[in-house]
């Protein structure tokens, strides 16, 4: 089978059944939202800021590594499987002993015992890496989109569930811990490789040392993705962390449940033709061209709509999140357009790369949150969060046209066409639902808008944007072909 039919059918799957399971994760969240409160919310980003941290080291980039492995392949996985499982226990028993004395550096009692029950996911989901990491060596993205929508199903099932019955932030945690059992099973079940304990170092050098790497820029993204709740949580305290940890996650649609798509399926794609700059610049012009299809029209949404929505579903509950959710669109958007040089750095083996953007990304917010968030509030934390991206963004495609010969042409392009495309879709759902349908009903003209401003940017599509038609015309053929 070709690459081009490979990365369609997987985006097929993978789009197809993460928007089932992303929207389940948004409506869990939003049905979350309105049986908690604010510091439960809190209390959860505290405990997830915390157990995140210890779980960098979880995996030491060894799935990856296994990714790009070439030989002896049996082995490494073998190796590779047995070493997670080992160093995951001494992870847990870190968790569990440092528990108390983190719970009192942010003045939580309750956040030990929050800690140790949550840390058991580490144990539970090393079980499951190594296989997970041939799916996606193989490309068998229908497998790894079936397991990782069951996961995000479950909890939002059964989180909900609990917090009906009064389980408050504990309806979270115990969530978090079935859902990831049933994810395990669900990979045995369906893996037709099933690794052994065994230890062949020799085997993983490679791995061990790109997955160094690897590791050494997951602790700078760590740093930069959760620095920010630290220093809310520690200055505003936890009920300002709630606010903004909500206007993150609805912020941040585009970026968490498109692009993390996209990227997932391109980096084994782009490792496959790593050796030609040719071709791994036109396959990256492809992945932002239909990045930036997606994304624009959904960070305008977001922006646009968030205050109707906001007072619709919630009245002044979550007023304090309106303004950093549209700040923080423009953020999403942004990391969104971003992502596909990662994907490219990592397949040359050039993580060194992603580890000077990321520190300057960090460098900058350490500087600066402080007076940001001390007279700014959670405002200034998203203006500040949102400028150091675009600052990121552009010294990255710097680099990143220096060692492709990318056309800053190629990236301007989509930009400009789908903004535009998106904003005259937005002006005539204005027009429609303002002088031609007279809607008394918040409610029903608040979808109405929606609606309209959705079906008006598909169909400007086929006039102004065809290569996206295309390529949608594509995967339904490939998927055919797949399904036949």
């Amino acid at each position: 089978m070709e690459l081009k039919e490979k990365v369609l059918r997987a985006a097929f799957w993978v789009g197809l059944t993460s928007a089932l399971s992303k929207g389940v994760g948004v409506a869990t969240t939003l049905i979350l939202a309105k049986l908690l409160m604010p510091s439960d919310f809190g209390m959860i980003a505290l405990a997830s800021l915390i157990t995140s941290a210890i779980g960098l080291f979880r995996e030491l980039g060894l799935s990856r590594g296994l990714i790009v492995q070439k030989e002896e392949i049996e082995k490494s996985a073998n190796t590779i499987f047995s070493l997670l499982i080992l160093w995951n226990m001494f992870i847990y028993f870190l968790a569990f002993s440092f528990a108390p004395l983190l719970s009192a550096f942010f003045k939580e009692p309750n956040l030990t015992h929050v800690i140790r029950v949550l840390a058991l996911t580490f144990i539970i989901s090393s079980f499951g890496e190594v296989q997970l990491a041939l799916f996606e060596k193989e490309m068998a993205f229908k497998k790894v989109s079936l397991v990782e929508a069951a996961n995000l199903m479950l909890y939002g099932i059964i989180s909900a569930a609990l917090a009906f019955f009064g389980f408050g932030y504990w309806s979270m945690v115990y969530a978090q811990i079935l859902a990831e059992l049933a994810r395990v099973v669900i990979i045995w079940a369906i893996s037709t490789r099933k690794p052994v304990p065994s230890f062949n170092l020799s085997a993983i050098k490679g791995v061990l040392k790109f997955g160094g790497s690897i590791t050494a820029v997951g602790i700078i993204n760590y740093l930069i993705r959760n620095i920010d709740d630290a220093f809310v949580s520690r200055i505003l305290g936890t009920a300002s962390l709630g606010n903004y940890n909500f206007a993150y996650r609805i912020a941040n649609v585009p970026a968490t449940n498109v692009t993390n798509v996209i990227g997932r399926i391109m980096f084994p794609a782009y490792t496959q033709i790593s050796e030609s700059i040719f071709d791994l610049r036109n396959a990256f012009n492809k992945t932002f061209y239909f990045t930036s299809l997606i994304t624009i029209p959904l960070s305008l949404m977001i922006v646009v709509f968030a205050p109707d929505f906001f007072h619709l579903f919630y009245g002044n509950k979550w007023d304090s999140a309106i303004l950093p959710t549209q700040i923080l669109a423009v953020f999403g958007l942004t990391r969104s357009l971003g992502s596909g040089m990662g994907g490219v750095f990592l397949a040359i083996r050039k993580p060194e790369i992603m580890l000077k953007t990321s520190s300057l990304q960090l460098i900058l917010l350490t500087i600066f949150l402080y007076p940001a968030t001390v007279y700014r509030g959670t405002v200034g934390v998203s203006i500040l969060t949102t400028l150091c991206q675009g600052i990121v963004f552009i010294y990255g495609y710097i680099i990143f046209q220096n060692i492709t010969g990318h056309s800053f042409i190629d990236l301007l392009k989509p930009i400009f066409v789908f903004s535009c495309l998106s904003i005259f879709s937005l002006i005539g759902s204005s027009v429609i639902t303002q002088y031609i349908f007279t809607i008394q009903d918040k409610y029903y003209l608040f979808f109405t808008k929606v609606f309209f401003m959705g079906t008006g940017y598909i169909c400007l599509l086929p006039f102004f944007a065809r290569d996206a038609v295309m390529i949608l015309r594509d995967t339904l053929k490939t998927v055919k072909k797949g399904l036949s």
